[in-house]
């Protein structure tokens, strides 16, 4: 349930799960305020799409070993899975890889699938789980991780990331950023956000200049709701266009997409 509910539940809320918007890192006195509203839960940081360059200015709640931060290697570095788990001290060894553990999944994931009923959503859902992620388990995860630094990685993926906010900052008034939000690209704090929210009338104007965008530049942006507020418990979603800010995109091209989404009164 959103926290704003658990905040009215009457009984004890065991964990509570906030996450890093797209790699918008919120302040240290936002996740106080939930550490203070929670007291006796367990507070889990879901930061998949963020890089590693702020894991040292959590509060200090972060720092013992009941915490935990999950970060994605597929969103952060591009790689075709895996992810990083921190908790409190140190990064968690990942589990073995081996053919035979990926073979165990597959079974655990058929049995799933098959009593869910045909034609359900869920059942899609496990399906495409099972065609998408689970192969990267396999040789091709474990072979980069042989063959490649991660800490070099995340840093070769942090300066592709701050070249691309240079082009967001020519863009700041017409982005309608909120004061949180603007000293994340001014350079003012560590955080690296990795998707650019875009405002736009709503999901339907959103969709067409999806649509547009990916139609001229073959880049994939969708519209989403995105929640502009600095706070955890006092959301303000909004419409915009999703818009990635990886190496994969030419900054030329991102300058482009953010003056097309203003043009069309975004």
């Amino acid at each position: 349930m959103p926290i704003s509910a658990a905040l009215q539940c009457p009984k004890t809320v065991a964990q509570v799960l906030l996450y890093s918007q797209w790699g918008w890192e919120r302040s240290t006195e936002s996740l106080n305020e939930v550490l203070n509203a929670f007291p006796d839960s367990r507070i889990l940081l879901d930061r998949v799409d963020s890089l590693t360059s702020v894991v040292e200015e959590l509060p200090d709640y972060w720092s013992g070993s009941e915490s935990w931060q999950v970060f994605s290697m597929s969103k952060t570095m591009g790689l075709e899975g895996g992810g990083l788990v921190y908790d409190g001290l140190a990064w968690v060894n990942p589990p073995s890889t081996q053919s035979e553990d990926v073979e165990k999944l597959l079974l655990e994931l058929d049995a799933i699938r098959s009593r869910l009923p045909d034609g359900s959503s869920l059942r899609a859902l496990v399906s495409q789980w099972r065609m998408s992620d689970i192969d990267a388990l396999g040789p091709s995860l474990t072979q980069w991780l042989d063959l490649n630094d991660i800490e070099c990685a995340l840093a070769t993926a942090a300066r592709a990331r701050s070249e691309h906010l240079a082009v967001v900052r020519d863009h700041r008034e017409r982005l309608d950023l909120t004061d949180w939000m603007a000293e994340q690209i001014t350079g003012e704090v560590k955080a690296l956000p990795g998707i650019l929210p875009v405002p736009c009338i709503d999901l339907e104007q959103g969709s067409q200049l999806a649509t547009e965008i990916e139609t001229q530049t073959g880049v994939q942006v969708v519209p989403y709701h995105f929640d502009y507020s600095s706070s955890f418990i006092v959301p303000d979603w909004r419409p915009v266009v999703a818009v990635p800010l990886h190496w994969r995109v030419p900054m030329d091209t991102l300058d482009w997409i953010i003056g097309r989404c203003g043009r069309n009164g975004a």
